[in-house]
């Protein structure tokens, strides 16, 4: 009777504890870490949509890949997962030198870099760059929220600015 009455109870712990199917639809920890990180990220395309809902004048947008992005950051080790150009309207676009050259537009660039502390580095890093060589056309605003790094052309008068940062923050 007690060895029945110990089967019993080991095999109830045991399906109690795993093993089931239920098991089966509950992601491993390292999945719903990932699942959660994919829900929090603010992706380029959706900061478009807030800019231009809030009436920012956002006209065309250049979304990056791995092969097109200017920087050659995107999807490389340490480099940002999403990246994009959009152009203000308020903002004289350049023109290209020669016939074909593509032309990116002028406005801003979304830099998603993954991790809060990236974005900051990659912050820095163009702040040092800005300051070495002192070169006005380098400067810009720079903003971040969580890890997003939203950098804008100094063209863009501050209070317009600071309109573009207040929507990236209100994410």
């Amino acid at each position: 009777m007690k060895k029945t009455l110990i089967l019993i109870l080991l095999s109830t712990a045991l399906t109690a504890c795993g093993g089931g199917e239920k098991d089966q639809d509950i992601p491993k920890q390292e999945e719903a870490q990932e699942i959660e990180r994919k829900v929090a990220v603010i992706e380029p395309t959706e900061l478009i949509q807030a800019f231009r809902a809030s009436g920012l004048p956002v006209g065309d947008v250049v979304i990056h890949t791995a092969e097109s992005d200017p920087n050659n950051l995107l999807g490389r080790p340490d480099g940002y997962t999403a990246s994009a150009h959009f152009e203000d309207t308020s903002v004289e676009q350049d023109q290209p030198f020669e016939e074909g050259e593509t032309v990116l537009p002028k406005g801003g660039v979304i830099e998603v870099w993954g991790t809060q502390e990236k974005a900051e580095a990659r912050k820095t890093y163009i702040e040092e760059v800005n300051n070495t060589f002192n070169m006005p056309g380098l400067k810009q605003y720079m903003y971040i929220h969580k890890d997003v790094l939203l950098r804008l052309e100094y063209d863009i008068i501050p209070d317009q600015a600071k309109k573009y940062e207040d929507v990236l923050n209100s994410l």
